[in-house]
């Protein structure tokens, strides 16, 4: 009996195995960003192999899967939706004196950036975490220098994030707003790869003044443009295209507790995009979609989610008239079906055509973004 048992045992051992072994987190990715991924995920993924041992589907493609989708050889159950704080919290005001702030240099000068600007809580709020709040702007920096001054343009200085930082520190978190290279004269990788950079000189700086718990409790935020740049970099997608110092790109990446992405792009390649949205995306990808298709898919957020990946919320604005509202939605279902959690929802009634606005500003999203964050403490 045993020798006839022998074969089903060890075909049961080999599967046990083979669903604990973390398949490459580069499997189903083509381009070369797939190596510039985040350590994180890795050991996540190790551990949602080993607790679907016995149980995991093998699959090649999406299709193998009764639930889920395919990811590295296996299927994964989808994430979990959780719905957004209702619209009934209190927004944070400015404190009053502001928030401290002050520039620091995470990279040599270059002509706009290697820079961002630090916000801290008022004097007598302890900081419970910090935020790397990306700008929006078109994949644009109007900054040429590093500085203070408000401007109107795309830059860590612009109004909505000075709002935000304001406010988030108010709340009790260190804000970091990067600047990065603008598209205007650097093309893509350049702005992924500062926000990497300064991502990574963000997380040895907390290290060093926050407590343990409050430097480990990380965020990373975005509109528009921002939020394509912050998925990018929370799912370790963003290329590096080498001029971050040395010491600085041999830090590691945070492992960020969860994204807030609003009035996003994230599947460039997307019919429902705007002919003004796909000229502007091809300035910030070097060329033309008819002419480098897969350049195009390499460079859309959409490609690079996968299981492990932080929870994120996703926002917009249902009449959004910048960017249309099925790309955050469609986003969504891609994260979802591989396995991150997510909480999504669209601004609605007389905000629901504001474009990037502050996160802090319009109550649905507002009391969203708050609630997202008591919830990952």
């Amino acid at each position: 009996m045993l020798k006839l048992l022998r074969p089903v045992i060890f075909a049961l051992l080999a599967a046990i195995a083979a669903c604990a072994t973390p398949a490459p987190i580069a499997s189903d990715h083509t381009s070369a960003r797939a190596s510039d991924r985040a350590a994180k995920p890795l050991a996540v993924i190790a551990a949602m192999h080993a607790a679907l041992a016995g149980t995991c589907q093998p699959c090649a493609v999406d299709a193998d899967c009764s639930t889920g989708l395919c990811y590295g050889g296996r299927c994964y159950p989808q994430g979990v939706s959780t719905a957004p704080a209702p619209a009934t919290c209190t927004l944070p005001a400015a404190p009053s004196p502001a928030a401290p702030e002050s520039v620091n240099w995470y990279k040599p000068a270059d002509t706009s950036t290697g820079w961002f600007v630090v916000t801290m809580p008022p004097s007598g709020i302890t900081p419970i975490g910090w935020i790397l709040l990306v700008h929006g702007g078109q994949w644009r920096d109007d900054d040429t220098a590093p500085g203070l001054t408000p401007t109107t343009g795309a830059s860590p200085n612009n109004t909505a994030t000075i709002y935000d930082r304001q406010r988030f520190a108010g709340i009790g978190y260190v804000v970091v707003s990067p600047a990065h290279r603008s598209v205007a004269t650097f093309a893509r990788p350049a702005q992924e790869s500062d926000i990497v950079c300064a991502a990574r000189a963000a997380a040895a700086s907390a290290a060093s003044f926050l407590s343990p718990a409050a430097a480990s409790r990380a965020f990373i935020a975005g509109a528009s443009s921002g939020a394509s740049l912050a998925a990018l970099v929370a799912d370790g997608g963003a290329v590096e295209d080498g001029t971050c110092p040395a010491a600085t790109a041999a830090l590691p990446l945070p492992a960020f507790r969860g994204a807030i992405l609003w009035s996003g792009v994230y599947r460039d390649d997307a019919s429902d995009l705007s002919s003004n949205a796909v000229t502007t995306i091809a300035t910030e990808i070097g060329c033309a979609l008819s002419s480098c298709p897969t350049t195009w898919a390499s460079a859309s957020p959409w490609a690079y989610v996968h299981p492990g990946g932080p929870d994120r919320l996703i926002w917009h604005g249902a009449a959004d008239p910048v960017l249309p509202p099925t790309q955050s939605s469609a986003y969504a279902t891609q994260a979802l079906g591989r396995g991150e959690n997510i909480t999504q929802g669209t601004t609605t009634g007389n905000q629901a055509g504001a474009h990037a606005p502050p996160a802090l500003v319009y109550s649905q999203l507002g009391c969203a973004a708050l609630g997202f964050l008591t919830a990952h403490p």
